[in-house]
């Protein structure tokens, strides 16, 4: 019933799928992306995974991408099983969970394969405010030298690239923006934040 749903929603959502990909115009970009909002946007325009970080989480986010080339480097060696069972593997002292990922075999797989296309010339970076939280955080993620957005359930005009979403206003962080919010398929960030506009702005 799962995969039923899911092929439906495909199907619904196509002709918006379509939409983005005719308007995108750059196409040698690199998401790193802090949850799966990175790989979703992948996905939905078409291209290759030109990244490892797809279909998993990074909770000390800002501390790799702050040190990016450093992490990349590390072979992936495998860690706990979460009380959800989710496969986590280390990339040196941080910890990847893989939350879309069957076992440690699997995550460290597409990691290696994924990670050998980064080349780090064209780098965009993805975040919420479940990985940015405070003054101190948002004072090293606006220092990074990447294009970058931040998704966030508070307003912060300081910050260009913090994108605040009022769906979730008064929440100490977002939670699913990847939920569905119009008759024809965009999801809760798209809404408020052009993702192929802000890809194509870097060609």
């Amino acid at each position: 019933m799962r995969k039923y749903k899911e092929r439906i929603k495909e199907i619904w959502r196509y002709p918006y799928r379509l939409y983005m990909k005719s308007r995108l115009q750059n196409h040698d970009f690199e998401i790193i992306s802090s949850n799966c909002i990175g790989g979703i946007l992948y996905h939905d325009v078409g291209e290759q995974f030109r990244t490892p970080t797809i279909n998993l989480i990074i909770p000390e986010f800002l501390k790799f991408i702050s040190n990016l080339s450093v992490y990349l480097n590390y072979p992936l060696e495998p860690g706990r099983i979460t009380k959800e069972g989710y496969p986590c593997c280390m990339c040196g002292d941080i910890e990847i969970i893989g939350v879309h990922y069957r076992n440690q075999e699997h995550l460290i797989h597409d990691w290696s394969k994924r990670v050998k296309r980064v080349t780090g010339k064209h780098i965009f970076v993805i975040s919420t405010d479940n990985f940015i939280k405070t003054e101190e955080d948002m004072c090293i993620f606006d220092s990074l030298p990447y294009p970058k957005v931040c998704f966030s359930a508070k307003e912060n005009k300081k910050y260009k690239w913090l994108v605040y979403l009022p769906e979730f206003k008064g929440k100490s962080a977002i939670g699913d923006s990847l939920r569905y919010c119009t008759p024809w398929g965009t999801r809760i960030f798209e809404k408020y934040f052009d993702c192929v506009n802000w890809l194509n702005s870097e060609k």
